[in-house]
């Protein structure tokens, strides 16, 4: 099948329709292309920047590391929640419930509670069990209290030290 000729009254709409194509093409092709050059002359521009910035980035971190490791081996040696300027200890709550769980099941089967069809509702169980007074509790159930302290440090640095009238 040979394609019809250009200028054709069946063609004719078509191929103006493909000449607007072509240019509109063109014309994102030229836009493109400088938009691509722009592109790789701010990269290169800025390249050493963006590196220093990684390097930086990375000393914080560093630091960091080391104030949160200082800061623990303070908490732990005074109970001071505020061993310095900028930094607070603050305890998150490390607790465990322990139990075995076909005494647990069995429990919550007997008195109607913490059961989805035949399977122990574990969250529901564990929530129930940690809102009792101790008295309360089934006997094959441990609670391990803990804390674990974690290091936050001041965001405004700057103003953690003007506020301690530190320099």
């Amino acid at each position: 099948m040979t394609a019809p000729m250009e200028g054709t009254t069946t063609t004719a709409p078509l191929d103006e329709a493909m000449r607007r194509v072509r240019a509109a093409r063109k014309a994102y092709a030229e836009v493109a292309e400088r938009f691509a050059e722009r592109k790789a002359e701010f990269a290169a521009a800025v390249a050493p920047l963006a590196n220093l910035a990684k390097e930086r980035a990375a000393a914080v971190e560093a630091e960091e590391t080391q104030a949160r490791a200082l800061a623990l081996e303070a908490f732990t040696a005074t109970g001071d929640k505020r061993p310095a300027i900028g930094v607070e200890i603050k305890e998150k709550d490390a607790s465990e419930t322990l139990y075995p769980a076909l005494d647990a099941f069995k429990w919550c089967k007997e008195k109607g509670i913490c059961i989805n069809p035949e399977t122990l509702n574990v969250d529901a169980f564990e929530s129930l069990i940690e809102s009792l007074p101790e008295s309360d509790r089934p006997t094959f159930v441990t609670i391990v209290e803990a804390k674990e302290p974690q290091v936050q440090f001041a965001k405004d640095m700057d103003a953690a030290f003007a506020k301690a009238g530190a320099a």
